[in-house]
Protein backbone atom coordinates (compact mmCIF):
# COMPACT_ATOMS: atom_id res chain seq x y z
CA UNK A 1 0.00 0.00 0.00
CA UNK A 2 1.38 3.53 -0.98
CA UNK A 3 -0.33 6.28 0.76
CA UNK A 4 0.10 10.57 0.77
CA UNK A 5 -1.95 12.49 2.73
CA UNK A 6 -2.12 16.12 3.99
CA UNK A 7 -4.97 18.88 4.95
CA UNK A 8 -6.61 19.10 1.95
CA UNK A 9 -5.57 15.60 -0.81
CA UNK A 10 -4.93 12.54 0.19
CA UNK A 11 -4.21 9.26 -2.43
CA UNK A 12 -3.83 5.97 -1.60
CA UNK A 13 -3.09 3.07 -3.63
CA UNK A 14 -2.80 -0.77 -3.01
CA UNK A 15 -1.98 -4.33 -5.05
CA UNK A 16 -2.99 -7.35 -2.92
CA UNK A 17 -2.86 -11.12 -3.79
CA UNK A 18 -4.38 -14.41 -2.81
CA UNK A 19 -3.85 -17.83 -3.45
CA UNK A 20 -6.39 -20.56 -1.97
CA UNK A 21 -5.91 -24.21 -2.08
CA UNK A 22 -8.52 -26.23 -0.35
CA UNK A 23 -6.07 -29.59 -0.07
CA UNK A 24 -2.98 -29.96 -0.86
CA UNK A 25 -4.23 -32.10 -3.70
CA UNK A 26 -6.54 -29.50 -5.51
CA UNK A 27 -5.47 -26.85 -7.72
CA UNK A 28 -4.22 -23.39 -6.40
CA UNK A 29 -6.91 -20.57 -6.92
CA UNK A 30 -5.40 -16.86 -7.38
CA UNK A 31 -6.74 -13.52 -7.34
CA UNK A 32 -5.68 -9.99 -7.43
CA UNK A 33 -7.04 -6.47 -6.80
CA UNK A 34 -5.90 -2.99 -7.60
CA UNK A 35 -7.34 0.48 -6.17
CA UNK A 36 -6.64 3.29 -5.86
CA UNK A 37 -8.71 6.39 -4.51
CA UNK A 38 -8.34 10.16 -3.54
CA UNK A 39 -9.88 12.43 -1.79
CA UNK A 40 -9.84 16.54 -1.88
CA UNK A 41 -11.30 18.27 1.08
CA UNK A 42 -11.11 22.05 -0.68
CA UNK A 43 -12.81 23.83 2.56
CA UNK A 44 -13.30 22.54 5.93
CA UNK A 45 -17.13 21.73 5.22
CA UNK A 46 -16.79 20.33 2.08
CA UNK A 47 -15.30 16.33 1.44
CA UNK A 48 -15.23 14.21 -1.46
CA UNK A 49 -13.65 10.96 -2.33
CA UNK A 50 -13.28 8.73 -4.99
CA UNK A 51 -11.64 5.36 -5.85
CA UNK A 52 -11.27 2.90 -8.53
CA UNK A 53 -10.83 -0.48 -7.99
CA UNK A 54 -9.89 -3.96 -10.38
CA UNK A 55 -10.21 -7.01 -9.71
CA UNK A 56 -9.55 -10.91 -11.33
CA UNK A 57 -10.15 -14.21 -9.27
CA UNK A 58 -9.91 -17.90 -10.45
CA UNK A 59 -13.56 -18.60 -8.63
CA UNK A 60 -14.92 -17.61 -5.27
CA UNK A 61 -12.43 -19.54 -3.23
CA UNK A 62 -10.01 -16.39 -4.41
CA UNK A 63 -12.00 -13.36 -3.72
CA UNK A 64 -10.44 -11.09 -2.35
CA UNK A 65 -12.41 -7.88 -0.17
CA UNK A 66 -12.17 -4.39 0.09
CA UNK A 67 -12.39 -2.13 2.72
CA UNK A 68 -15.37 1.07 2.36
CA UNK A 69 -16.38 3.77 4.55
CA UNK A 70 -20.00 4.68 3.72
CA UNK A 71 -22.84 7.03 5.05
CA UNK A 72 -21.90 8.13 8.50
CA UNK A 73 -23.11 4.92 11.03
CA UNK A 74 -22.30 2.21 7.61
CA UNK A 75 -19.58 0.73 5.61
CA UNK A 76 -19.22 -2.32 3.54
CA UNK A 77 -16.86 -4.77 2.90
CA UNK A 78 -17.84 -6.69 -0.64
CA UNK A 79 -16.16 -10.03 -1.68
CA UNK A 80 -15.37 -9.50 -4.75
CA UNK A 81 -14.48 -12.48 -7.19
CA UNK A 82 -15.05 -13.02 -11.29
CA UNK A 83 -13.15 -10.27 -13.24
CA UNK A 84 -14.32 -6.87 -13.30
CA UNK A 85 -14.50 -3.29 -11.47
CA UNK A 86 -15.81 -1.69 -8.86
CA UNK A 87 -15.91 2.39 -8.23
CA UNK A 88 -17.51 5.14 -5.91
CA UNK A 89 -17.30 8.66 -5.17
CA UNK A 90 -18.80 10.14 -1.80
CA UNK A 91 -19.03 13.54 -0.78
CA UNK A 92 -19.87 14.94 2.34
CA UNK A 93 -21.20 18.75 3.36
CA UNK A 94 -21.83 19.99 6.89
CA UNK A 95 -23.25 23.81 5.81
CA UNK A 96 -23.58 24.32 10.04
CA UNK A 97 -22.09 22.25 12.89
CA UNK A 98 -25.89 20.53 13.32
CA UNK A 99 -26.50 19.57 9.98
CA UNK A 100 -24.49 17.07 7.42
CA UNK A 101 -25.31 15.80 3.55
CA UNK A 102 -24.12 12.80 2.34
CA UNK A 103 -24.24 11.51 -0.95
CA UNK A 104 -22.48 8.29 -2.26
CA UNK A 105 -22.68 6.87 -5.77
CA UNK A 106 -21.29 3.49 -6.61
CA UNK A 107 -20.86 1.02 -9.45
CA UNK A 108 -20.20 -2.76 -9.47
CA UNK A 109 -19.19 -3.78 -13.15
CA UNK A 110 -18.28 -7.90 -14.46
CA UNK A 111 -18.53 -7.84 -18.21
CA UNK A 112 -18.30 -11.58 -18.30
CA UNK A 113 -21.29 -11.69 -16.27
CA UNK A 114 -25.09 -11.70 -17.09
CA UNK A 115 -26.68 -10.99 -13.90
CA UNK A 116 -26.62 -9.99 -10.16
CA UNK A 117 -27.82 -11.72 -6.84
CA UNK A 118 -30.67 -14.20 -7.50
CA UNK A 119 -34.30 -14.60 -6.63
CA UNK A 120 -35.89 -11.23 -5.19
CA UNK A 121 -32.85 -9.34 -5.62
CA UNK A 122 -31.85 -10.72 -9.04
CA UNK A 123 -30.25 -7.64 -11.06
CA UNK A 124 -30.31 -7.97 -14.56
CA UNK A 125 -27.25 -7.00 -16.82
CA UNK A 126 -23.14 -6.77 -16.29
CA UNK A 127 -23.01 -4.17 -13.66
CA UNK A 128 -24.89 -2.57 -10.63
CA UNK A 129 -25.19 1.06 -9.76
CA UNK A 130 -26.59 2.51 -6.01
CA UNK A 131 -26.93 5.89 -4.97
CA UNK A 132 -27.45 6.31 -1.22
CA UNK A 133 -28.07 9.75 0.81
CA UNK A 134 -28.68 10.81 4.32
CA UNK A 135 -28.84 14.06 5.87
CA UNK A 136 -27.98 14.20 9.42
CA UNK A 137 -29.47 17.00 11.76
CA UNK A 138 -28.49 17.16 15.17
CA UNK A 139 -30.55 18.86 17.89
Amino acid sequence: EVQYDNDVVGVRGRIELVQFRRSMAAPVATGMLIFADATIAPFKELRVSARIVFFNTLNFDARVYEFEAGLNGSSSTPALYGAGGRSYIYASYRPIPSLTIECKWQETYKPHESSFGSGDALISGDAVHVLEAQVTWKF
